[in-house]
């Protein structure tokens, strides 16, 4: 039980910060235990590190307003700002169809549910 607890608390830490593609592929920058490292490794930049700030932006709460979209081509996912940004300012985006808000009020019009196939 001890094993299954602890792989579930693993797949709960990762579904925080995992990204499912239109495409179905999914970006996981988490470590082994689910959590997110500083950077993670790039395997198509050759190997070099790239920081995982952008795996920290918030989504708004109910009625928030996103100053950051994305946009998917294959398996690369850019991140744009919808307008000027003042210095200081948080940056919010919509975390996409697939992201589990069963623990709170996401914006309407993108509720999901992230799965995986070994549920």
């Amino acid at each position: 039980h001890l094993r299954q607890f602890v792989q579930e608390e693993i797949q709960r830490r990762a579904r925080e910060y995992i990204w499912k593609l239109e495409n179905g592929n999914v970006i996981d920058p988490t470590d082994d235990d689910g959590r997110l490292p500083d950077q993670v490794q790039a395997f198509f930049l050759f190997g070099e590190n790239v920081p995982t700030l952008l795996c920290r932006i918030n989504e708004p709460g109910a009625g928030g307003d996103i100053n950051i979209i994305t946009e998917e081509q294959d398996d690369v996912l850019t991140f744009i700002a919808e307008r000027d940004i003042a210095e200081g300012e948080e940056l919010f985006l919509d975390y996409g169809p697939y992201y589990d808000r069963t623990g709170y009020n996401g914006p309407s019009g993108s509720l999901g549910t992230l799965t995986f196939e070994d549920d």
